[in-house]
């Protein structure tokens, strides 16, 4: 007979307090800022262990109808998860407090932002201490050695001429592998632009005492952003810009000097060795080279005229001399 009483204590005790925490209430109240006191807007707002939610408007007031026993979770990017116990209250307002250290562990991927241990892809960067450094024409000479996996391959030996870069190794036979460049949020067209020559250097036009970093991003997770054209990895380029307080001057002066790394001991004719060597051929060849109505007049009067020594010309020391100044700042 005890154990039955019990028993029927103990379903009345269950069924109460399913009768009590299923008795809803409509709760609102206002999220603001813990900082500057301003509203939150579109602040997340749960009942916990359901899928029941509701959001902040744009003055951060929030309507939710739960039990008077439940507890509510706010979240927001950039602020610390709270958990309040509704305890029968009809009335809640909640401060959020911004939560530092997360927006640290926030990686910038291209038009958007990620938690730095959800980011699966290889990434490499270069700072601008290490960009100073390279005394190069254009941008992509800077990442010549470098960055691991990187291969950069000079196509031709003009100045400011197109680089090969390859992120990876080639990645197709018959379709491109460059990668896709993305200058401050925007891609551009790189590789040779020109139509008569090879040097029309599309990405050559900024300077790289203008950059601040850049950073490569090697795997197909880049894809997911960039779509089909970072198939080949991409390169994000991040020029600087003037920030608040007292402006900044710099100046940068490089001097440098060129020349024939080995000749071999290369020699060529005097004016009057070529002028004999052409003459003994225009004979070889049944002509006379002192006809002047002939198709090969070579007279031995050339040789009073001046003389000169291209070869000696092409070959001298070259010297390249670069001065920069540039100034930044800027207020609030």
């Amino acid at each position: 007979m005890k154990k039955i009483k019990l028993l029927l204590t103990g379903l009345s005790l269950v069924l109460a307090g399913i009768f009590a925490f299923g008795q809803n209430i409509q709760v609102t109240g206002t999220v603001t800022d813990g900082s500057t006191g301003e509203p939150v807007a579109y602040a997340s707002i749960q009942l916990k262990g359901t899928v029941v939610g509701t959001a902040t408007d744009l003055d951060g007031n929030f309507t939710i109808s739960a039990p008077a026993n439940g507890t509510l979770i706010f979240t927001f990017i950039g602020y610390t998860t709270q958990e309040v116990a509704i305890n029968q209250r009809t009335k809640i307002n909640v401060v959020m407090t911004p939560d530092a250290v997360h927006l640290e562990d926030v990686l910038v991927v291209a038009y958007g932002t990620v938690r730095r241990e959800a980011k699966t892809g290889s990434v490499s960067t270069l700072e601008n201490a290490v960009i100073a450094e390279a005394p190069v024409s254009s941008v992509d000479k800077m990442l010549a050695g470098k960055l691991a996996g990187v291969q950069v391959t000079a196509a031709t030996g003009q100045p400011g001429a197109a680089s090969q870069i390859r992120i990876r190794g080639t990645s197709s036979i018959n379709a491109g592998s460059a990668p896709l460049w993305v200058v401050d949020g925007i891609p551009v067209m790189t590789g040779d632009q020109s139509y008569f020559a090879n040097t029309g250097n599309a990405i050559s036009s900024i300077n790289p005492s203008d950059i601040e970093s850049i950073t490569v991003l090697k795997d197909a997770a880049a894809a997911s952003v960039y779509g089909s054209r970072a198939a080949n990895g991409v390169i994000l380029v991040t020029t600087k810009s003037g920030k608040e307080g007292i402006a900044r001057f710099n100046v940068r002066a490089k001097y440098g000097i060129s020349q024939l790394s080995n000749d071999n001991d290369y020699g060529i004719m005097s004016g009057p060795e070529l002028l004999s060597f052409q003459r003994d051929a225009i004979v070889n060849a049944g002509f006379n080279p002192d006809d002047a109505n002939g198709r090969y007049y070579r007279p031995m009067s050339l040789l009073d005229g001046p003389l000169t020594n291209w070869y000696d010309h092409l070959s001298r020391v070259g010297n390249m001399q670069e001065f920069e100044i540039n100034g930044s700042g800027g207020t609030e």
